[in-house]
């Protein structure tokens, strides 16, 4: 049974790095506290990726089915929504591409990870990046995934962060 069932819990920042049991779904309480400001809200966002899926849809109109590829674990989200508002069919994959480790800097040397597995020579290709802001599926260090909306770390969320795995 949850103890802390419908109470707000306030992690140190020095245990953040660990991926709690209680990160459920969202909005999380213990981690709102951690956003500086919030860039796009959840309608906001609801309201661009359909623009862009109408644009998109029009623009394939006819053409072959396009390639949408997320670029890292945070274009899942982004990505899942957009194709499920298109009215066209589509090919969708992923590449992992990895620089920054679990800290804040890159190391200026990305490497693929985990390449394609559709061979996109000659199609279309739509990339869905994943950007260093949190929420609607980006991460600082495998958290905030599950934020609603997209948002801005405070400080000293991040600085002087170690690199420290999370644990699983």
């Amino acid at each position: 049974r949850n103890k802390n069932k419908g109470q707000n819990i306030s992690i140190p920042i020095s245990q953040r790095h660990r991926r709690p049991s209680y990160f459920l779904s969202p909005p999380c309480p213990a981690m709102e506290g951690d956003i500086e400001r919030v860039l796009w809200n959840e309608d906001q966002i609801s309201k661009r990726v359909s623009e862009l899926a109408a644009q998109l849809t029009l623009d394939f109109t006819g053409a072959p089915p396009p390639v949408f590829v997320g670029v890292a674990t945070g274009a899942a989200v982004f990505l899942a929504d957009l194709v499920r508002r298109l009215s066209i069919p589509v090919f969708i994959d992923f590449v992992r591409v990895g620089s920054y480790g679990f800290g804040t800097q890159s190391n200026g040397a990305p490497t693929i990870t985990s390449d394609l597995k559709l061979d996109v020579s000659g199609k279309h290709v739509v990339l869905c990046p994943d950007y260093f802001i949190v929420g609607y599926g980006m991460d600082f260090a495998e958290l905030y995934r599950n934020l609603p909306y997209v948002g801005v770390l405070k400080p000293e969320c991040y600085e002087g962060f170690g690199g420290i795995e999370p644990q699983n």
